[in-house]
Parts: structure tokens; C-alpha cells; sequence
């Protein structure tokens, strides 16, 4: 038996698929990448946030009023509004001038975080180019007036 079959009955099967894709630290990057650009295309929604329709009546005022556990799975128009509550859950400890810029912080994690999981080493399917391509759209799509 040669070195190079050895070799490869220890790889794992799709270790040469994946030898070439971006891995941890690309991601990491695009994804700092993504909030400055997002912060840089809407300064705005970190300096001078507000809270936006169900934000304030809603996720913000009925964990702040009634607590955690009695609104987290309290559902509103037939949704379960999960995360939402629980990003505003977590804010009422917070002095209430800064709530929303910090829930626009985390709005913008995570949309970031949308373009970032496209260099991810487990994000299959589509080649460099097509990533890429989509990362752009998804940083500059036209009528970004809400994250």
C-alpha cells in the first residue's frame, strides 16, 4: 500500500471539497466587514435609535411590565414572537435611553451575521463568485430602511 492511499483512507471524506472554501477567520471577517458597512450605510440606527411599532408597545413593555416568563411565549397575532422578546427580555435592565440603540446593535449582528454565514466553511452549494455576489447584494440591496 503507497503513502498517498494511507493518506486519504484517513482524511475525511469531504476534506478536498473543503480544503478550498473559507473557513472561521473569513467569516469573522465579513462579518465586521457587514456591521461597518451597515452602520456606515445608516449611521443613524445606532445614534440616534428609536424604538420602531411593536418594539416599544410590545417586546419592550409587556417583559418590562409583567416579566420575563409571564410574555416569552405569550403569543401575538397567533406568532410566537420568540426572539424579539427575548432581545427586549433581556433590555429591561438597561437604563431605557440606550434600549434601542442596543436592539438595533443586535438587529444589526444579525443581519451581519446573514452575510458572514455565506463564507462559513459549511455553506455549500454555491461557488466564490456566487457568494460573493450575494454578500454584495445583501450589503447594498436598495430600500434598507429598517434592520
Amino acid at each position: 500500500m503507497n503513502e498517498d492511499a494511507a493518506l486519504s483512507d484517513r482524511l475525511p471524506r469531504d476534506f478536498w471539497r473543503r480544503a478550498g472554501t473559507p473557513g472561521a477567520w473569513t467569516a469573522a471577517a465579513v462579518f465586521v466587514l457587514a456591521c461597518v458597512v451597515f452602520v456606515l450605510r445608516r449611521p443613524d440606527i445606532l445614534l440616534h435609535a428609536q424604538l420602531w411599532a411593536e418594539d416599544g408597545t410590545f417586546w419592550f413593555a409587556e417583559p418590562y411590565n409583567r416579566g420575563f416568563l409571564d410574555t416569552i411565549l405569550l403569543p401575538h397575532s397567533g406568532y410566537l414572537q420568540t426572539f424579539s422578546r427575548l432581545v427586549f427580555s433581556a433590555l429591561v435592565p438597561v437604563p431605557l435611553e440606550y434600549v434601542p440603540a442596543y436592539a438595533n446593535a443586535v438587529g444589526v449582528a444579525v443581519r451581519a451575521w446573514c452575510v458572514a454565514f455565506l463564507f462559513a466553511r459549511d455553506f455549500g452549494g454555491f461557488g466564490p463568485r456566487a457568494r460573493l455576489l450575494l454578500a454584495v447584494f445583501m450589503l447594498l440591496q436598495p430600500g434598507l430602511e429598517a434592520i
